[in-house]
């Protein structure tokens, strides 16, 4: 796909993680449109016990790997990754109340507990 690539330099992104709105167009309102393709894939950690740092490094390097191919915008991919409670259920210490994940009522198919993480990405570029 002819898309536009990433910075090279990522400290060029904007530290928050889901400042998008000033990279997404708008209608003649001034409504944010957002991407028209939204992909969602369910991720699980295939070790037992607690992730490494040499596990944090390698997904994280996937991640930027992400950003460098890929312009954070609706004609290249905005993205963004969920931890589930299986996830942190691999540390000793619980995760405070305000954090703990809700259920999805909307999704009959897929149990908050069956994987590790969720990937959300959207694009426009598909065509």
């Amino acid at each position: 796909m002819d898309v536009p690539r990433g910075p090279s330099n990522l400290e060029e992104l904007p530290e928050r993680q889901h400042a998008w709105n000033s990279v997404l167009s708008t209608d003649d309102y001034g409504n944010t449109i957002v991407p028209r393709h939204h992909g969602l894939l369910f991720l699980n950690y295939n070790r037992e016990g607690t992730p490494t740092d040499s596990d944090r490094q390698t997904m994280e390097t996937a991640l930027q790997g992400i950003e460098h191919a890929y312009e954070r915008s609706g004609d290249g991919l905005l993205m963004t990754v969920g931890y589930s409670p299986t996830y942190f259920g691999r540390f000793e210490q619980s995760l405070p109340e305000m954090y703990r994940q809700r259920g999805y009522e909307d999704v009959e198919t897929v149990s908050q507990e069956s994987y590790d993480f969720e990937f959300l990405v959207m694009e426009n570029a598909i065509r």
